[in-house]
């Protein structure tokens, strides 16, 4: 993984454009949130084949995760006749923000210049887009799945953050991970 601050930085304003999908505030508050998780899990030497580009990668999958719940999204996609796997519908939010990123990263009409990936962290940032609504992740027609290890994990993280952001109401302050004997205690601080 080689992503950069500058593409992370590109991709949240793309996700920008689109509202974030669910607002700007609970796509800040899921990246911070998974982030830190990923922080504390690498701190416990649980995630020894993921780096410091895999988090970027995870920051960036958070502000794009829900871009398929803006109506320009939808638009954006609408007249494109792409190949939808069976178990991802057009009305699923992850897999419209995984085509919308898609069509955004190949267009040369992108309003926003970002940076060429490399093409496994393209396949990582995209699938850990539609690995955060489903645990389950089939391959789409035309875009190859690398590097599964990292998108279940990132995507497992970002379910995680979003679920902590319940209902978007921002009440979560912090989350502090605690290793015991044979498991991990997820400790959540909220605001009072």
């Amino acid at each position: 993984a080689k992503m950069t601050e500058w593409q992370v930085r590109a991709i949240e304003l793309l996700a920008e454009r689109y509202r974030f999908g669910s607002g700007s505030l609970h796509a800040h508050k899921v990246s911070a949130l998974a982030s830190s998780i990923f922080d504390q899990l690498t701190a416990l030497s649980l995630l020894p084949h993921l780096s410091q580009s895999h988090r970027r990668l995870l920051v960036a999958a958070g502000y794009a995760r829900d871009l398929g719940k803006s109506p320009l999204a939808l638009d954006d996609i609408s007249d494109l006749s792409l190949p939808l796997p069976p178990d991802c519908p057009e009305d699923d939010p992850q897999f419209v923000s995984f085509l919308t990123l898609q069509v955004q990263l190949d267009s040369q009409m992108c309003p926003i210049t970002i940076p060429s990936l490399d093409p496994v962290d393209r396949s990582v940032l995209l699938y850990s887009i539609l690995s955060s609504g489903s645990s389950r992740v089939e391959e789409v027609e035309g875009e190859p799945l690398h590097d599964g290890f990292a998108t279940q994990t990132l995507g497992g993280i970002l379910r995680i953050a979003d679920g902590l952001d319940v209902r978007h109401r921002l009440m979560v302050q912090g989350v502090e991970l605690r290793r015991a004997s044979r498991w991990i205690r997820l400790l959540v601080r909220t605001f009072d």
